[in-house]
């Protein structure tokens, strides 16, 4: 478990000065054995290797800061919110209706052959075709095939126009 941040400073600063006491050790022979002329470039470079661990520990501790804030509501507006593709219900009650028939001849002969009969009976009226005639069902009394039943309803559109 984690420790609180009032408990966990202590911790850190006495990690920093350890880092400190450790490159200030390695740095310091480098110093004395290095010529004159370069001995501030090894402080510039234990300088920097100082900073750079502290800034990249302050900019570790900033990043999960902004990440643990929720968002404003600025920033949830800027989220186009994506809706829910909804299915028209008459779809759907179609497309159950023709699933379920061609599994079940009983739910076909009761359910779905009516409604087919009564649109191509509207339309045959309106052209002078001849009735619909039922396609038969297959082995242990399911419905008519899916490709029977796309071909009933092309027969459907096809006198219709």
């Amino acid at each position: 478990m984690p420790l609180p941040p009032e408990r966990r400073w202590p911790l850190v600063l006495a990690g920093y000065a350890l880092f400190l006491i450790l490159v200030g050790t390695a740095s310091a022979p480098i110093y004395y054995l290095v010529e004159v002329p370069h001995r501030p470039l090894v402080v510039r470079l234990a300088a920097a290797l100082i900073l750079a661990v502290v800034a990249i520990h302050l900019s570790k501790k900033v990043r999960a800061g902004l990440e643990d804030q929720s968002p404003s509501a600025f920033e949830l507006a800027l989220e186009p919110g994506r809706p829910q593709p909804t299915l028209d219900q008459q779809f759907v009650r179609v497309r159950d209706d023709l699933h379920y028939s061609a599994q079940d001849g009983r739910y076909f002969d009761q359910v779905v052959w009516p409604e087919l009969a009564a649109v191509a009976d509207r339309s045959r009226r309106a052209i002078g075709r001849e009735p619909l005639a039922k396609p038969p069902g297959r082995f242990f009394r399911r419905g008519p095939s899916v490709m029977a039943l796309r071909n009933l309803i092309a027969t459907i559109e096809e006198a219709g126009r």
